[in-house]
């Protein structure tokens, strides 16, 4: 019984601290970890493993002719990560693109722009 209440309890704390977004008609439930909003990053996903995979880019080399498309969060998605960029929409009609990635994981793009400018990751 411990148990079971210290569960529900921990539950409803990581519920409080996640933001909730309709994306493809269906609620997705974002946590925050190690400063990023993910979804479907609760064990191994894509989307940290290609965080992890570089641990500097130089977006100029995937850039080719164009430059930024939208922002460098969107531009390391798609050029980068070979994710796509979509819109959710929360209850309080918010919206926020982020990157979805082959196995469903997403990470939210302003929470990446952040991440990869606070680590120094991308290089110019």
């Amino acid at each position: 019984m411990k148990f079971l209440k210290m569960f529900i309890l921990l539950f409803y704390i990581n519920v409080a601290n996640a933001d909730t977004y309709m994306i493809f008609d269906k609620m997705h439930v974002f946590i925050e970890k190690d400063e990023l909003l993910l979804y479907g990053c609760e064990k191994k996903c894509s989307a940290m493993d290609s965080i992890k995979k570089f641990k500097t880019i130089k977006l100029d080399k995937y850039r080719k002719p164009q430059r930024y498309a939208n922002s460098l969060g969107s531009d390391v998605c798609s050029h980068v990560y070979n994710g796509g960029s979509i819109l959710g929409q929360a209850e309080n009609k918010d919206r926020r693109a982020f990157c979805l990635f082959k196995d469903g994981s997403m990470i939210e793009i302003n929470s990446l722009t952040s991440y990869l400018k606070s680590k120094k990751i991308v290089r110019k």
